[in-house]
């Protein structure tokens, strides 16, 4: 799913009349873009925006022009004027609403009216909620539709690539190495991918060995997200004791991988995964790093003890950034410890 995907599906559940969006991202800029398109889709004529520094704000109303800053912070009055005042089609976007809900406790109950008030008088206006953190309350639960903005998928990765060997003058790279680098980029954000092809060019040249580099800056990324940890393992098949069976069945699944279109086109199945049990010391843990090392595969380790928070919802929010950033590197071997 890409940037065109995301575009057409906020499209959708405006057409269809839903009030209030909630988009899932760690990529505001790339967000905001998108619903930049969404007002041009939808042929909204105003676009306002709220976020705690500057409160609410919109180039095209010259009403809020005249707001003192204390007013335009508040978001009682942000939400009054939004369910009252607007007559044309309009997107209200809010940054990090989140922080807010956690410690307003009535600030649920304001949006819920506002909500209701929309559609009640037929206000043409959508709210939309861009936030890191998934965590709605629970009051506006069924008025709320999640969206989740994904990351850059291959071919925009590909296009940005593209774009930046341009723009620096290294266009002369082979399709090989732009594969291999487009493979490795996996998983980052727009700004990350960026800032990751600058650091490689710094000396003057793109090759084999920058990525270990971009390799290198993932596990720095993975490291802040504070719920994964990046593993790079040495281990071989050969330093497992015994179990031939697992053995046989990981040579069996290599295979698959290396044929990977072939076996699409046969229909065969690809492994799920691996539940392994055990007293502490007979190779549970070897094995994920031999499996990742044989699927020559990033290795990603999850542990249960981190993803549990003290605080109601943290730990569900822990384990959905630790599956979206999962997914968003794969192909890759996830190790659940201490499942």
């Amino acid at each position: 799913m890409g940037k065109r995907d995301s575009i057409t599906q906020i499209s959708d559940y405006i057409f269809a009349g839903f009030k209030f969006l909630y988009l899932y991202t760690t990529e505001e800029l790339k967000t905001l873009e998108i619903l930049k398109e969404v007002a041009q889709e939808i042929e909204a004529e105003k676009i306002y925006t709220y976020y705690t520094v500057r409160g609410l704000e919109c180039e095209k109303d010259k009403k809020l022009k005249y707001w003192k800053k204390e007013y335009k912070q508040n978001i009682y009055m942000a939400l009054d004027f939004i369910s009252e005042s607007i007559e044309v089609k309009s997107l209200a976007i809010f940054k990090d609403i989140y922080n807010l809900f956690e410690t307003d406790r009535t600030l649920a109950r304001a949006f819920k009216n506002c909500i209701e008030n929309i559609l009640t008088k037929k206000i043409p206006v959508t709210l939309i909620a861009i936030s890191p953190v998934l965590q709605i309350p629970p009051e506006i639960e069924k008025e709320t539709v999640v969206v989740d903005i994904p990351l850059p998928s291959r071919d925009e990765i590909k296009e940005l690539l593209e774009k930046f060997l341009k723009d620096t003058g290294f266009s002369g790279v082979p399709e090989s190495l732009k594969s291999k680098l487009i493979e490795a980029l996996n998983g980052v954000t727009e700004v990350e991918i960026r800032n990751i092809l600058q650091l490689c060019v710094q000396d003057g040249e793109i090759n084999e060995d920058d990525i270990n580099t971009i390799i290198e800056q993932k596990k720095q990324l993975i490291r802040k997200g504070g719920v994964l940890e990046f593993i790079k393992p040495e281990e071989n098949i050969d330093d497992i004791g015994g179990l031939e069976f697992l053995k046989e069945w990981l040579r069996q699944k290599k295979f698959i991988f290396d044929n990977i279109e072939k076996a699409k086109q046969f229909g065969v199945d690809l492994p799920k995964g691996i539940l392994l049990y055990g007293m502490p010391g007979c190779d549970k843990s070897l094995t994920s790093k031999v499996t990742a090392n044989y699927f020559e595969m990033p290795l990603l380790r999850l542990n249960m003890g981190i993803i549990m928070g003290p605080y109601v919802g943290q730990s569900e929010e822990n384990m959905r950034k630790a599956i979206k950033l999962a997914e968003s590197i794969a192909p890759s071997v996830l190790w659940i410890d201490e499942l």
